[in-house]
């Protein structure tokens, strides 16, 4: 349980980043493709690479804390940038 909590952890990270570096808000399939190809990779790593309790539960929380962090500031850039586009 705690190496999916920390595979979906790092996975939302992920994804949350290359949403705000690439702009992908404007592409919802992207970020499920991207989603879907982290959880799977980390899920692997987790259970073929990784000893059982290498990464305690404690990485979940700070991966998921970053990717709201990231969400919220995608979410602000994104509203930023259609204010700024309909002040022109």
């Amino acid at each position: 349980m705690v190496s999916f909590l920390n595979a979906a952890s790092i996975a939302a990270v992920l994804t949350a980043s290359a949403t705000l570096r690439f702009r992908l808000w404007k592409q919802p399939r992207t970020l499920i493709f991207y989603f879907l190809f982290f959880l799977l990779a980390e899920s692997l790593l987790h259970r073929y690479f990784l000893p059982e309790m290498a990464m305690g539960i404690e990485v979940a929380y700070v991966c998921f804390s970053l990717a709201g962090i990231l969400t919220m500031v995608s979410i602000g850039l994104r509203r930023h940038e259609i204010n700024v586009g309909s002040d022109e």
